[in-house]
């Protein structure tokens, strides 16, 4: 199996395929800057990248746009442009999640959660929750149309985890209660069902 990560070894961050400690491989190799890798079901990752970035010849990457890559580093394919993304709006990260499917990518951006189709459309805020931050987004194998994230109400500084439909009816709906800061919960991920062994 192959862990995905992004180092910075030659002046800029790329891509790379970790076996182990001595067996790294560059996947993505370009002079611009490439972040955020995340595996699909079919030996494929996706990776938000600086190039087509208007300013991407200066520090204040924007990182607009998603390509995916085959996991033996062929295959290059641009998926699609957000011309709203800003440095500004990718600040606290950007922290995506692939649907089970593969067809539903969502991300962070401003502290909310947008959605957007695989082929780039329909892009939609599906938290808009005016100031309240909205982090970490993850699907669970067998919901589709659901997708889960930390947050935080204006309550408790604690965060707790959340879950909204992916139809942006907003109707977000509270999975844990915890009430003080030793409580926050960071990078929640679902744990699948592993098969039995025989």
């Amino acid at each position: 199996s192959l862990i995905f990560v992004t180092k910075n070894l030659d002046g800029n961050a790329e891509i790379y395929a970790v076996v182990d400690s001595t067996n790294m491989r560059n996947l993505t190799n370009h002079e611009h800057w490439d972040f955020f890798p995340l595996s699909h079901s079919n030996d494929m990752i996706s990776f938000w990248t600086s190039r087509d970035d208007a300013n991407k010849d200066s520090m204040q990457y924007d990182y607009q746009s998603v390509y995916t890559i085959k996991t033996d580093g062929t295959n290059l394919t641009k998926r699609f442009q957000i011309e709203e993304m800003t440095n500004e709006s990718v600040g606290n990260g950007i922290f995506p999640a692939i649907s089970p499917d593969g067809n539903i990518y969502v991300f962070m951006m401003d502290l909310d959660l947008y959605s957007i189709n695989m082929d780039g459309s329909n892009l939609k805020n599906l938290t808009q929750s005016d100031g309240i931050g909205e982090y970490f987004p993850f699907f669970l194998d067998n919901e589709i149309n659901r997708i889960y994230f930390s947050s935080h109400d204006t309550i408790s500084p604690s965060l707790n985890i959340y879950s909204i439909d992916l139809e942006g009816n907003n109707n977000k709906k509270q999975h844990t209660s915890f009430n003080d800061e030793k409580s926050v919960i960071l990078y929640p991920k679902f744990k699948p069902t592993l098969p039995n062994k025989k």
